[in-house]
């Protein structure tokens, strides 16, 4: 995980390809310490920068996210109004919203970066929707998301690269150099 200081300054594709390199494992260990305010906060207020208004089709809709397991226990609430062609987010939950969207933290990472789909996540029962599903399934649609493969790792959508010959033969290592442990987490499903 990153720092505060390299949160605000890392670019989105940087932070997706980083997303998509950590196992779930630690991204969930990383978003139980102290950061994972400083890490939602950042992620909702980009959201405003990364609002594409030419497709919200003069959409007025309040979104109430709700991210699950902050180590107290609680929840943390984004509220995302999409009106007027702009998109806003706060951490007040002022108005009656059209669509509720509940999810743990890791999911969220992976859903706000590009390294899973909503719909997926709907179906394996990670994400809840409170509301209209069709209109649940435009929201990703409504942000330029950044691809983790524009900063050289693989998206979401993406095939599993053929391994190449050194990569499928398994490391063997001299007597010098200690074992290589194997990571953990890769090929999981989300």
């Amino acid at each position: 995980m990153f720092t505060p200081d390299q949160l605000m300054a890392v670019e989105p594709a940087h932070f997706a390809a980083a997303i998509a390199a950590t196992p779930d494992h630690e991204l969930a260990e990383g978003m139980a310490s102290e950061i994972r305010g400083q890490v939602l906060d950042e992620i909702f207020r980009r959201m405003e920068e990364h609002f594409d208004p030419k497709k919200s089709k003069k959409l007025d809709l309040v979104i109430h996210f709700e991210i699950t397991g902050a180590p107290s226990g609680e929840s943390d609430k984004y509220q995302v109004t999409i009106r007027d062609n702009t998109c806003s987010v706060s951490k007040e939950m002022t108005d009656k919203p059209k669509l509720g969207l509940t999810l743990d933290a890791v999911h969220f990472l992976k859903l706000a970066t590009g390294n899973a789909v909503g719909m997926n996540l709907y179906i394996g029962g990670k994400l809840k929707v409170d509301g209209n599903i069709i209109l649940a399934t435009r929201l990703e649609g409504l942000f330029v998301i950044p691809e983790a493969a524009e900063a050289g790792a693989p998206s979401a959508d993406a095939a599993p690269a053929e391994p190449t010959t050194a990569e499928a033969a398994p490391a063997v290592p001299t007597p010098a150099e200690p074992p290589i442990p194997a990571v953990q987490g890769a090929g999981e499903d989300v």
